[in-house]
């Protein structure tokens, strides 16, 4: 008798822990595949619209940080979504446009930087962005 509810507990577990699971791999590949779509969007808008200004922590970046950075963030790739909005909150680079919208950028540490607007948030990496950001960083400090 002891071995039959200490089996059923055990199989209610397993099962309870693979329900969880299984709700949330779907989620994540159809989060992650409509990221990827976001992230080439946000990439096309960058290359086609006028920077005006790039800061980072309210401090604006000079013409050669503001190029390195434009260059990076067009060769970053995409990592992964963050549809569950978690993750820290480092420095944050603002580009403003031509057409006065602002997009920004959050840094993570370690060359990822979480983009976020109205369609999603997500996260992309470029190790160079990291070497960028510390470099900024020390300079104004």
């Amino acid at each position: 008798m002891k071995k039959i509810i200490i089996l059923s507990i055990l199989i209610f577990v397993v099962l309870s822990l693979l329900v969880v699971f299984l709700r949330e791999i779907p989620q994540d590949i159809y989060y992650n595949r409509q990221d990827k779509t976001n992230w080439e969007n946000l990439l096309n808008y960058i290359e086609s619209n006028e920077v005006v200004e790039i800061s980072m922590d309210m401090y604006e970046l000079d013409a050669s940080d503001k190029e390195n950075i434009l260059d990076y963030l067009k060769s970053a790739k995409f990592y992964k979504s963050n549809w569950r909005h978690q993750g820290p909150t480092g420095n944050i680079i603002y580009i403003t446009f031509e057409d006065d919208r602002i997009l920004y950028f959050s840094d993570w540490g370690g060359g990822i930087l979480e983009a976020a607007n109205n369609d999603g948030q997500f996260l992309i990496i470029n190790s160079y962005l990291e070497i960028l950001i510390n470099e900024f960083t020390k300079s104004i400090e």
